[in-house]
């Protein structure tokens, strides 16, 4: 049995070869036909802000395929060729408003369309108008008033910007109290009248009357009137020589100050 199987197997292989020649199974590759490239130049667009631009190629007319190159060496795809539209974007710092001049929030400006921008992703746009932060008071500050003496000029209170130094109020000159002038002595019968030319802006006079030039020994008298100018000494020594002299007084700065004395006016009583 197994001889017989042999046999119909050796059969089936020489019907195999004879019908199917083993040059049937042997077969070369078919050729590739070469293929002439009609290449043409297509000048491409460059892109702006909002459209997007082509890059140059060459396009074969034949094949339709583009290329980099006019060897043909490196296909293109459209998706390749596009170069994407896009602002170019310039930061403006944020600069800090003062009490003189407008400030503004930092923002974006396009060189090329010169739109602006809140972002440097440019999707919301914006205005100079719209960023701007507007100018601030100014910051106060005080200069004390200094009160005018007998010795010294004055000046008022004033105030100023701290920031910009600009006055605000600007300060006066307060000019210093004056002393009166004896203008004569009236003598009269045990008496005296002392004459002086008044001092602006103070409260009152001092006369004094003496027997001594020096007066270590004198009578003093208060004139609480400004505009008073003259004051009368009585129950004075008859036939005596009296030296009279005056000032004036302020109350400053809670103190009485006083001013120096006048000239000094002599007068024989009668």
């Amino acid at each position: 049995m197994k001889k017989f199987i042999a046999f119909l197997l050796s059969l089936l292989l020489i019907f195999t070869l004879c019908a199917f020649p083993v040059s049937a199974f042997e077969g070369d590759e078919p050729e590739t036909e070469q293929h002439e490239h009609s290449l043409s130049f297509v000048e491409g667009t460059q892109p702006d802000c909002e459209t997007q631009g082509i890059a140059s190629y060459y396009y074969c007319s034949e094949c339709k395929k583009m290329f980099t190159d006019e060897s043909a060496e490196i296909e293109l795809t459209e998706e390749e060729l596009i170069i994407p539209a896009g602002h170019t974007l310039v930061l403006h710092n944020a600069v800090p408003e003062t009490c003189t001049k407008d400030g503004s929030r930092a923002y974006y400006e396009c060189t090329a369309c010169q739109k602006l921008f809140k972002y440097s992703n440019p999707e919301k746009e914006t205005t100079a108008v719209d960023e701007l932060i507007p100018m601030h008071d100014h910051k106060l500050a005080f200069k004390a008033a200094v009160f005018a003496t007998f010795n010294r000029d004055g000046i008022t209170e004033g105030a100023y910007c701290s920031e910009c130094k600009a006055v605000i109020v600007p300060q006066k000159i307060i000019k210093k109290y004056g002393v009166p002038k004896l203008k004569k002595a009236k003598k009269g019968k045990k008496r005296l009248t002392a004459v002086w030319k008044t001092v602006a802006s103070v409260d009152g006079y001092v006369v004094q009357v003496s027997l001594k030039k020096n007066f270590k020994k004198k009578m003093t008298y208060t004139v609480k009137n400004q505009s008073t100018s003259e004051k009368t000494a009585t129950g004075l020594k008859s036939k005596k020589k009296y030296y009279v002299r005056v000032r004036a007084y302020k109350k400053i700065n809670g103190k009485k100050k006083y001013s120096k004395w006048s000239n000094v006016k002599a007068v024989k009583v009668k």
